[in-house]
C-alpha cells in the first residue's frame, strides 16, 4: 500500500520515491567515477604534452646549434690536417737533405 501511495504521489505531485533516490545516487556515483577518470586522463595528457614540448625544444636547440658544431668540427679537422701536412713536408725535407 505504501509503495502504491508513493507511486500515486509521484504521479500526481512529482514526489521522488526511495527507489528513485537510490537510482539518483547510483547515477551520481557513476558520474563521479567518470569525472575522476576524465580528470586523470586529462592530467596524463597534459603531462605528455609537457614532455613532448620539452623534447621538441631540446631537439630544436640541437638542430639550431648543429651548423656551429659542424663548423667547429671542420675547423678542428682542418687544423689537424694542416699539422699532419706540415710534419710530412718537414719529414720529406729531412729525407732529401740526407740523400
Amino acid at each position: 500500500m505504501i509503495n502504491a501511495g508513493g507511486s500515486i504521489l509521484k504521479t500526481i505531485f512529482g514526489v521522488a520515491t526511495v527507489w528513485d533516490i537510490g537510482e539518483l545516487h547510483t547515477t551520481v556515483d557513476e558520474l563521479h567515477r567518470k569525472q575522476d577518470e576524465i580528470e586523470h586522463s586529462m592530467n596524463r595528457q597534459v603531462t605528455y604534452f609537457k614532455q613532448l614540448d620539452g623534447a621538441v625544444r631540446f631537439h630544436n636547440q640541437a638542430i639550431t646549434n648543429l651548423p656551429t658544431a659542424l663548423k667547429d668540427l671542420a675547423l678542428q679537422t682542418q687544423e689537424k690536417l694542416q699539422k699532419v701536412a706540415s710534419r710530412l713536408k718537414w719529414g720529406n725535407q729531412q729525407r732529401r737533405r740526407r740523400l
